[in-house]
């Protein structure tokens, strides 16, 4: 696994720099409108998201929460779909991480906001922004500021912006990359209330484009680890495995350890869009709440786990791998309801047939079929007035007129003899079923005879007391002469 970047915190205070030079400029407007700034604009850190960063149950919820309240800023091509598709895939598979996407404009609803495309000269927009429609020359420029100031004239907060390459670096040179260090940081110093999200391109080629975009794929990190930017490292990203064990990678030239996308993205159900699998969408997702997350102004320590996201810690979450914020233990076992299989059962199945306590008809001896033979809600299995038991298939099958090859029989019945001065006096009998179980409840306080009648055939008989002080199952099997 690879091992977590260090981040780097930029010393100087930016707001203090930035008031200092409002205040120059005898402007005291513009001076209070720095201190308005969120922390995370006014003192920019070096901040790499790569294949380390998608554990998002690291973060905890109250930068979750924060992270509800930004709007992102998302444009690129096809290669720009896959974030928002993963973000749209993650809020479906968890609520926590609810969003709203919108087109030219600012989603309604709660959560995060990702507002995607460019306005247009004519006041429309296109979600299919190349780099000349973001930072590419003037006019690319043009796109970007055209569309900031919309939001920011319509009272909307844009926190951070960001534009993916689509397989450019294949074949761009080193100037210019350059080009977009320059035009990037015309933006910042245009909209120092906007993050500009810098990005590396997709490694999905191998030979000899492949290895140029790993040049300016490293051109674009060095330049972020040098100069305190924000870097999406989408490249990092695919090129791992998805349990993060292992890297994906090709040699060219006498270089190895070239990253190449890895097979875990390509296989599966694909997002055709975005070239790419449903399952990398939603990571590269989790990838981008963790970096918002940090832009917010969380240092990337990972506090409490919380698995399943709903706002408690693992070590105290009663369900922990099942969302359950309220914490509701009906029976009081320390296990929440969301995840009790007996949620009114303290006890839990203890005789382990099945079924809860709470409607198991005897709740400390397993007796799945539940007979109850004289329907006073107490299963045989544990009710002192009742003789139950089983009569093997040898026993049935040796009843006169049957053949030892017979399937199990039903119908047969066992005799009850309840002794009275000396002499048996058969007092009733009970059918047996077919799978050789039988039944009789509600016997008055006696000693009583049990007996299976087969001509020819020795079997055992038992004697029982009512009410039977240790309940037990009396099963008839055939006994040697």
């Amino acid at each position: 696994m690879k091992k977590v970047v260090l981040l780097s915190q930029k010393t100087e205070n930016l707001t203090t720099s930035f008031m200092k030079w409002a205040l120059l400029i005898r402007t005291p407007v513009l001076a209070a409108f720095f201190l308005l700034l969120p922390a995370y604009v006014l003192a920019q850190q070096e901040i790499i998201v790569d294949a380390t960063s998608t554990n998002i149950s690291d973060i905890p919820a109250d930068w979750i929460s924060v992270v509800k309240n930004m709007t992102l800023h998302h444009t690129g091509q096809s290669h720009g779909r896959q974030v928002p598709h993963g973000l749209s895939n993650l809020e479906n598979q968890n609520s926590t991480y609810d969003q709203t996407q919108s087109e030219g404009g600012i989603p309604a609803g709660n959560g995060l906001k990702i507002t995607r495309g460019q306005r247009t000269s004519y006041n429309g927009y296109t979600v299919s922004v190349g780099p000349e429609r973001f930072w590419r020359g003037d006019s690319g420029l043009d796109y970007t500021r055209r569309t900031l100031d919309y939001h920011f004239a319509n009272g909307n907060t844009i926190d951070a912006s960001l534009h993916t390459w689509c397989w450019h670096l294949r074949s761009w040179s080193a100037s210019q990359v350059e080009d977009y260090f320059t035009s990037m940081e015309q933006l910042e110093s245009e909209y120092p209330a906007v993050i500009f999200i810098y990005m590396t391109d997709t490694c999905d080629r191998s030979g000899s484009s492949g290895y140029n975009r790993f040049l300016r794929n490293e051109q674009i990190r060095k330049y972020c680890r040098e100069n305190n930017k924000v870097l999406f490292d989408f490249a990092d990203l695919e090129s791992w495995s998805a349990d993060g064990s292992h890297q994906n990678t090709y040699s060219y030239g006498g270089i190895s350890n070239i990253p190449l996308i890895h097979s875990d993205w390509k296989s599966g159900i694909y997002y055709d869009d975005g070239h790419i699998n449903e399952a990398a969408c939603t990571m590269k997702a989790k990838a981008m709440w963790w970096l918002l997350a940090r832009i917010a102004g969380w240092d990337g320590s990972p506090g409490a786990t919380d698995g399943d996201a709903d706002g408690i810690a693992d070590d105290v979450d009663n369900c922990p791998d099942t969302p359950n914020p309220v914490q509701e233990d009906a029976d009081n076992d320390g296990m929440g309801d969301a995840c009790d299989t007996c949620p009114n059962d303290a006890d839990n199945d203890i005789d382990d047939d099945g079924l809860c306590g709470d409607v198991d008809n005897c709740p400390y001896m397993a007796n799945p079929n539940q007979e109850d033979a004289d329907n006073d809600g107490i299963g045989d299995a544990c009710d002192s007035d009742t003789i139950y038991g089983t009569v093997s298939r040898d026993v049935q099958a040796g009843t006169i007129y049957r053949a030892a090859s017979d399937d199990v029989q039903s119908g047969d019945t066992v005799a009850f003899y309840r002794v009275n001065c000396g002499e048996d006096i058969e007092v009733s009998s009970a059918i047996i079923n077919s799978e050789g179980y039988y039944s009789l409840g509600g016997l008055e306080s006696a000693v009583y005879l049990v007996v299976h009648d087969v001509i020819g055939y020795p079997v055992n008989s038992f004697w029982v007391g009512i009410p039977q002080e240790a309940i037990q199952s009396y099963d008839f099997e055939m006994i040697a002469d």
